[in-house]
């Protein structure tokens, strides 16, 4: 429809040229003809840009009349749908993140139950949550210490500490071997 528009708006406002036969003396003012040119041209990008703000415009309207849900929000058919269907615990926040980065690509729900680079995904993060709910925590067998920590630190060589952990290492070093010496037998 908008390329009608234009179509019409271009034959309204040709400039029609002369036509000199052969052999007779043009007399055409040809600077008079290009200023007019040039005011078509500038009526015609004006109304090109009024339509596009018309165009941009609807679509403002249009979209903000759709209520736009947040990233992590669903509605809750879409919830029921994502946890019995697709298998996904909405409890975990990591397999809620992976849905929306999956829908935030462009898939659709319908797109995820096939889709074997998200089951694969989602498989993984269930096995490695499963896997850290079955190690018990406060065991030697839980998650290792962060290097920074200063237990970490305490069985290694001081001349491995890295400088900033040093102080910490030493005063604990110190602390410990006062506690030794007071329950010592002599």
């Amino acid at each position: 429809m908008t390329e009608e528009k234009n179509e019409d708006i271009q034959e309204e406002e040709e400039l029609e040229l002369p036509v000199v036969a052969e052999g007779e003396e043009d007399t055409t003012d040809w600077k008079e003809l290009a200023l007019k040119q040039q005011g078509i041209n500038k009526r015609l990008k004006t109304k090109m840009e009024k339509a596009k703000a018309k165009k941009e415009e609807a679509k403002e309207t249009k979209t903000s009349e759709k209520p736009e849900l947040n990233k992590t929000e669903f509605d809750y058919g879409q919830k029921a749908y994502i946890n019995q269907t697709l298998g996904v615990d909405l409890k975990n926040e990591k397999e809620v993140a992976l849905v929306n980065d999956y829908i935030n690509a462009g898939k659709t729900l319908d797109d995820l139950l096939t889709n074997k680079h998200f089951n694969n995904d989602l498989k993984d993060l269930q096995e490695a949550t499963k896997a850290k709910n079955a190690i018990p925590s406060g065991s030697k067998r839980s998650a290792t210490s962060d290097k920074t920590a200063t237990d970490y630190w305490m069985g290694k060589d001081f001349k491995d500490v890295p400088q900033e952990h040093r102080a910490e290492v030493l005063k604990k070093t110190l602390e410990r071997e006062r506690k030794q010496s007071m329950y010592a037998t002599k």
